[in-house]
């Protein structure tokens, strides 16, 4: 496992074209979701007291306001969301194809190539895709309704400690099997690509893999995802501290945002690159 988290990383830092190609994906499904929002607020609530808030500071209670109000043009929104929501998550079912094939194939692999590589999977991996959601959803769902069973009955018994006891071990657990699911997912990915096998057939053999401990999958993923936590965590204290009241504080605000999304492109190549290793999947030069 050891050799895999730092071999992973190595490969990922390899492919940083493909980092930066991931980042200009998110940095343009966030430019135009922003566009649209700043459009619709701007038409139909020129001047008002939304425009100026929710263009400058995405504030909860704005939203509860706009709801009130002007329950139309949070409509707008709300569609303009779901269906650039629908539009990015189908656009990344080829990009995480390109990315499965870079990291399985040779370090020379271009980018041109992985996508190609990527556009032939993307049937496969969107039935993966599909498995992988309904497992997610009856795992974490069934997560959800064993914390509020608790819950109640911490309530009801009104002992001291209990309720935030079972607070804390539901959101624990919906944590572990998130990234369980992800792990599951990925392997899926990686073993379909590796061996041409069919959906299901895939994502058995990675469920398989992941719950035998198999060389620690389980234990990467979540040592990947703690490293990725201590990042957010680091991104959210420097980003609090900016004050966006001048320009300057405007500026790097964004930069330290897109520091963030770069950062995240390159822990999604090193998952996947860690988890090839793992598979022995890897094509050496």
């Amino acid at each position: 496992m050891r050799q895999a988290f730092a071999t992973g990383f190595t490969d990922a830092v390899h492919r940083s074209p493909l980092v930066v190609v991931l980042w200009q994906v998110n940095l343009l499904y966030g430019a135009i979701f922003a566009g649209l929002a700043a459009t619709a607020l701007a038409v139909t609530l020129d001047g008002s007291w939304f425009t100026r808030s929710l263009l400058y500071d995405l504030d909860p209670t704005v939203f509860f306001a706009l709801y009130t109000h002007h329950l139309a043009t949070l409509k707008l929104l709300g569609a303009a969301a779901v269906m650039l929501t629908v539009l990015y998550l189908a656009a990344w079912v080829p990009i995480y194809g390109a990315l499965v094939a870079s990291v399985c194939g040779d370090e020379e692999l271009g980018i041109r190539d992985s996508l190609r590589a990527g556009a032939g999977v993307v049937a496969v991996f969107l039935r993966i895709a599909l498995v992988a959601a309904a497992v997610f959803v009856l795992l974490v769902g069934g997560i959800g309704v064993v914390t509020f069973i608790a819950m109640r009955l911490a309530r009801q018994a009104a002992a001291p400690g209990y309720y935030e006891l079972a607070v804390a071990a539901g959101v624990a657990a919906g944590v572990l099997a998130w990234v369980f699911c992800g792990a599951v997912h990925d392997h899926a990915r990686i073993r379909c690509f590796a061996t041409g096998e069919g959906a299901l057939r895939s994502y058995g053999w990675a469920l398989g893999f992941v719950l035998r401990g198999g060389r620690r999958a389980y234990l990467l993923a979540l040592a990947v995802s703690a490293v990725g936590g201590l990042v957010a965590a680091f991104y959210q204290a420097v980003g609090s501290s900016l004050s966006t009241d001048w320009m300057t504080g405007v500026v790097l605000s964004i930069l330290w945002g897109q520091a963030l999304l770069l950062t995240r492109s390159l822990f999604r190549v090193w998952i996947f690159a860690a988890g090839a290793r793992l598979q022995g999947a890897v094509s050496e030069p």
